[in-house]
């Protein structure tokens, strides 16, 4: 079922592509610009905290990875289960 709250964003591998941000994960199972980039051998990179949050240059990966909120929240998480 659609949630009319659900915010809206925009594929890393096509900015013409927008959707919920419910179905961001749908969509990037089928992108026609993700398989593109793939055929053509091109590097993706996902953050380790996160695999939806996707880059193509892995100096970009690195500048996210040390101040990614989902970081936080897992360290966080793993300090209550202790």
């Amino acid at each position: 079922m659609r949630r009319f709250d659900d915010p809206y964003v925009t594929c890393p591998y096509e900015q013409n592509h927008r959707m919920p941000s419910l179905r961001l994960q749908w969509h990037l199972a089928r992108c026609p610009a993700k398989k593109n980039r793939e055929r053509e051998g091109l590097p993706t990179f996902h953050c380790k905290h996160n695999y939806l949050h996707i880059f193509f240059e892995q100096t970009t990966l690195f500048e996210h990875e040390a101040n990614c909120e989902y970081a936080k929240s897992r360290e966080t998480q793993r300090l209550e289960i202790i």
